[in-house]
């Protein structure tokens, strides 16, 4: 649905992760930019260290934005495909059966996930939204 960018912010005075939606003309429907900015309050809604925040929400000559915290580091597709750090396949469909999954009311609320269940959490919504 979009794609980020690195991008400097010369009001905030730091580089910045911009995400655009990747095509926006007239022909966009309403919906895709709504859900576009819904991804950006729900993010922003969120407090975890682990968690970029969301800086700006816009738009600029026709097209819809958001900024967020710039992390230096690897992206979740090299991660997964160098398995670090033994990062499940999230299309492994034996390390998300049933039996495995903690119920939502034993995973502690406000404490971290392990990196390798936060990271196959992101990479399985991202999936979805694809």
């Amino acid at each position: 649905m979009g794609v980020v960018f690195r991008a400097w912010d010369p009001v905030l005075d730091r580089d910045v992760a911009l995400k655009m939606l990747l095509a926006q003309d007239e022909s966009t429907s309403d919906d895709v930019v709504e859900r576009f900015l819904r991804e950006a309050r729900s993010i922003a809604r969120l407090r975890h260290p682990n968690i970029v925040q969301i800086l700006d929400i816009g738009a600029h000559d026709g097209r819809t934005y958001f900024t967020m915290e710039f992390i230096e580091g690897s992206s979740l597709d090299s991660l997964f495909e160098k398995g670090e750090p033994a990062v499940p396949s999230p299309l492994d469909s034996t390390w998300i059966a049933p039996e495995r999954c903690e119920p939502l009311d034993r995973i502690p609320v406000g404490g971290p996930l392990p990196l390798s269940r936060a990271l196959l959490l992101v990479r399985s919504i991202a999936l979805a939204l694809q």
